[in-house]
């Protein structure tokens, strides 16, 4: 479905008085943006112009027929503005009510340094695994009707408590990912371009709330991993073949499938507490695929990349610096 299908589907629901309220947050959003204003104006002209009028006083007054529509038309107009300022209302509301939530709510963080892996315990017995350099958010106590916690930085493998009366959500950036109860994993490190969400087990919906766009829901079940890219907002879709691709690092593995030679190195920095650079920037852009076990050495992986690249490193004040054979 493309924006303007999914735009005009809205303003009927809208309409009908049909939407959810994922829905009507999408549509107050598009609102406020100004992104649906004319197509609103047209539906209510349509709406209004319909409806019957007199044929006694159309056939006698002709005049009379141009005025009723230009009042109605008016009536619409005036409807849009009552809607812009009902979206403005809405989101002013709730923006109160956020501050007034996060004023009587205590927050706990955790944060994971370089070379480290948490393991979490949330209130309502779920768990979360905290990967190396990360940081993680959430309430002492989860909300009567919903459970939601923050990735602020880095990676989480989420194993969730199921209950179907309240949906679990984590926010991470643009990016909400909301289960009942399953497992999946979200990567959200600030060196990476996209953040990605992989699923081992049950359903997630995975929705993208993005700069001068309207929310781009995904859905993904176990073997679907989806990324997003920070900037564009492109989604790719993959499988992942087996759970370790996604929750391998919980045991200390490294599993790296194409990924950049820049990224593996920050992967490699934040688990081994090792800086690592490049003597040219151009080989960052070299590509990998390989699985590490959690009981190799740094210098051993940095052998074979530099095997497999055809480069080769050399060690100086605690930093590894790949350069061209």
């Amino acid at each position: 479905m493309d924006d303007k299908e999914f735009q005009q589907q809205l303003i009927q629901r809208y309409l009908n008085n049909q939407c959810t309220d994922e829905e009507l947050e999408a549509f107050f959003h598009l609102i406020e943006k100004g992104l649906i204003t004319d197509a609103l104006i047209r539906e209510m002209d349509v709406l209004l112009t319909t409806e019957d009028l007199d044929q006694q006083d159309e056939h006698l007054y002709p005049e009379l027929k141009k005025r009723k529509l230009n009042l109605m038309r008016l009536l619409g107009y005036a409807a849009i503005l009552l809607v812009c300022f009902s979206a403005s209302f809405y989101f002013y509301q709730n923006r109160i009510h956020q501050t007034n939530l996060t004023a009587f709510v205590k927050y706990d963080t955790v944060e994971t340094k370089k070379g480290e892996i948490k393991k979490i315990e949330l209130p309502d017995k779920s768990v979360l695994y905290l990967n190396a350099h990360s940081r993680l958010r959430y309430p002492e106590k989860f909300s009567a009707n919903i459970r939601q916690v923050d990735l602020l930085e880095g990676e989480a493998y989420c194993t969730i408590y199921h209950d179907k009366k309240k949906p679990f959500i984590v926010r991470s950036g643009n990016i909400n990912t909301q289960v009942l109860g399953t497992a999946f994993n979200i990567s959200f490190y600030k060196y990476l371009k996209s953040v990605s969400v992989s699923v081992t087990q049950g359903k997630v919906s995975v929705t993208n709330f993005g700069q001068n766009k309207q929310p781009a829901k995904s859905i993904l079940v176990a073997g679907d991993k989806i990324c997003i890219n920070k900037l564009s907002g492109k989604t790719t879709y993959s499988k992942i073949a087996v759970a370790d691709d996604a929750m391998g690092w919980t045991s200390g593995k490294l599993i790296f499938d194409n990924k950049s030679l820049g990224e593996v190195a920050n992967v490699l920095s934040d688990r081994f507490n090792t800086e690592i650079g490049f003597a040219d920037n151009s080989i960052t852009h070299y590509h990998l695929t390989a699985t590490f076990n959690s009981t190799d050495r740094l210098l051993d992986i940095v052998k074979m990349l530099c095997i497999s690249n055809k480069l080769k490193y050399r060690v100086t004040d605690q930093k590894i610096v790949l350069m061209f054979n």
